[in-house]
C-alpha cells in the first residue's frame, strides 16, 4: 500500500467515524425530567412524519418493482429506529410526567414496528390501556399488527 493510498483510507475512516457519531447523536433520545411537553410532542411528530416518509412516496406515485423494494427497505430501517426511540421515550420519566396522548397519535409508530420488539411494546401498551391513555381501538390496531395482521384489526360487536 502506498503512502497516498494509506492517507486516503485513513481520511475515509475518519469521515465515516464522524458521520456515524453525528447520526447516532441525532437519533438518540435526550429526554430528562426537565424536557417540556412541547419538545416531546415535536419528537413524536417527527417520528410520525418519518413513519410515512417512503410509504407515502410509494403509494402516491404507484412505484413498483426494484425501486419500491428499495424504498421499502429504507422504510423498514426507519421503522426500527422509530420503534427504538418511541420505546425509550415512553419508558422515560418525562413521558410519564406529561399527558402526551392528547396531542400526538404516537401509537401509529407501533403499527409498523418490527416483530422483534413485540415483547417490549406489549407491556407498554397494556400499561397505557389500563391507565386509559390509549383507546381500545388504538390498542387493538397495534396488537393486530404485532400478532401478524391476521383477520380484522378491530373487534366488532353487533348490538341489537
Amino acid at each position: 500500500m502506498t503512502k497516498h493510498t494509506y492517507l486516503i483510507s485513513v481520511k475515509c475512516l475518519l469521515i465515516l467515524f464522524f458521520v456515524s457519531c453525528k447520526t447516532y447523536q441525532k437519533n438518540n433520545v435526550f429526554c430528562t425530567e426537565t424536557t417540556s411537553k412541547y419538545s416531546i410532542s415535536k419528537i413524536l411528530e417527527d417520528l410520525i412524519n418519518k413513519d410515512q416518509l417512503y410509504r407515502s412516496k410509494i403509494q402516491e406515485n404507484n412505484i413498483t418493482g426494484i425501486l419500491a423494494d428499495s424504498l421499502s427497505k429504507l422504510q423498514d430501517k426507519i421503522d426500527e429506529k422509530n420503534t427504538k426511540q418511541l420505546i425509550a421515550i415512553m419508558q422515560s420519566k418525562c413521558f410519564k410526567k406529561h399527558n402526551i396522548n392528547d396531542s400526538v397519535p404516537y401509537f401509529l409508530i407501533f403499527v409498523h414496528s418490527p416483530p422483534e420488539y413485540k415483547d417490549q411494546i406489549i407491556p407498554i401498551l397494556n400499561k397505557e390501556l389500563k391507565k386509559g391513555e390509549i383507546q381500545t381501538l388504538q390498542y387493538d390496531f397495534v396488537m393486530w399488527h404485532l400478532n401478524g395482521r391476521k383477520g380484522a384489526p378491530f373487534k366488532i360487536k353487533v348490538i341489537d
